[in-house]
């Protein structure tokens, strides 16, 4: 179905609640039967509108990436144990990398990855490659 101007603010709406609600860029064009994201992308540097919407349907969008990591790092997730092929009983994991990734992420002073350079450079990045060049030529 080829997109009018007549059909082309409810095919926007169908894409942007899709994207917003976490759906992929590829499932969300599928919802709203637009062929591709170039689509998107025409309507985003001619519309700002559309733009503005657009942004704000990915901050949503992230926004409930954002609350599953928390859930599973900090909440959990119950998985069966079982004995026998047989579910009896539940044990609670919990991600810890989720939980570093959220830590890195509100607070980067505290949490950031840290590089210790030991010892002194006491040549240039010109000298150097000069020198494994050399070291390797004879």
């Amino acid at each position: 179905m080829t997109i009018t101007n007549n059909n082309r603010e409810q095919r926007q709406g169908i894409f942007l609640r899709a994207l917003a609600q976490g759906e992929t860029m590829a499932r969300a064009l599928a919802q709203a039967g637009i062929a591709s994201r170039a689509t998107i992308n025409a309507w985003r540097e001619k519309d700002a509108d559309f733009a503005a919407a657009y942004a704000e349907a990915q901050e949503n969008a992230a926004d409930l990436l954002e609350a599953e990591a928390r859930r599973r790092a900090v909440d959990g997730v119950d998985e069966p144990k079982f004995h026998n092929g047989v579910v009896c009983g539940h044990v609670t994991r919990y991600s810890d990398a989720l939980l570093l990734a959220l830590l890195k992420a509100t607070r980067p002073e505290k949490f950031k990855e840290r590089v210790e350079h030991s010892g002194s450079i006491d040549m240039n990045l010109t000298e150097r490659i000069a020198r494994g060049r050399a070291n390797h030529a004879g």
